[in-house]
Formats: structure tokens, sequence, C-alpha cells
């Protein structure tokens, strides 16, 4: 009889362990999916966008550049935050963490945010004469 009990229970363990990897994925997978959502930008629009880089970020999961604008009618700076691809994936298509830096400018086509906030989705950059990411 604990010959027994014990076996049951070593089988029942066996089937919780297995359980884990999978409970882990579908508690992530949500998160993954939201992380990767464009549902923001409105990807029917693009604009163009050019001042002063305060800051380029070259770090996964995307990289980050940040413009301080300076609106023509105000004369107010404000920064707007452009997220674009992976490093991974820019770096095959000639991109480097050195290719642009604070002080430099700077045009970004971005697909802007739906709700209006200073930011968006890059499309493309221009940059020192050179022109990235290629329009589709």
């Amino acid at each position: 009889m604990i010959l027994e009990q014990t076996q049951q229970k070593g089988f029942f363990m066996r089937g919780k362990i297995a359980i884990l990897p999978g409970l882990a994925l579908a508690l992530t997978a949500g998160q993954a999916i939201a992380h990767h959502s464009y549902a923001s930008f409105d990807q029917e629009r693009t604009v163009d966008v050019t001042d002063t880089v305060k800051q380029f970020q070259w770090k996964n999961p995307h990289i980050v550049v940040v413009l301080t604008v300076v609106d023509p009618r105000t004369r107010r700076a404000a920064d707007w935050t452009f997220e674009g691809p992976s490093p991974n994936g820019l770096r095959r298509a000639g991109w480097s963490g050195t290719m642009m830096k604070a002080g430099d400018r700077a045009t970004v086509k971005i697909n802007p945010m739906r709700n209006g906030a200073p930011g968006g989705a890059l499309v493309g950059v221009t940059v020192g004469g050179r022109r990235y990411l290629k329009e589709d």
C-alpha cells in the first residue's frame, strides 16, 4: 500500500512539473503580444519631425530616439519619443549604436501616436545626410 501511494505521488509530481512550463508560457503570452502591438500608433499616416537629438538609446528590445522639438508658433520645446525596431535587425540594415548622438540634427518619419502624444513609431530616419529605415 505504501509503495502504491509513493508511485502515485511520484506520478502526480511529474505531472505537476510538466504543467509548469506550459502555465508559465500561457501567463506571459499576453504580455508578449501586448508588448509588440502597434495599436497605439496610427499606421495610416506618416509625419516628418525635424529637430535636435536629445537621446539615442541602442538597446533591446527596441531602439529609442528622443528629439527636442521646438514648436515654431509658441517657441516652446518639448521632447518627442520615437520607438524603433530591435538593434539586431537594424545592425543588419547598416545601423550602429554610434550613428547619431545628442546634439545631431535629425529628421524622423513616424507613424504618430493615435492619442496625439508627442511621439510615434519610427518609419525612417535621416541624420548626417544619410537616410535609414527605407519606407515600405
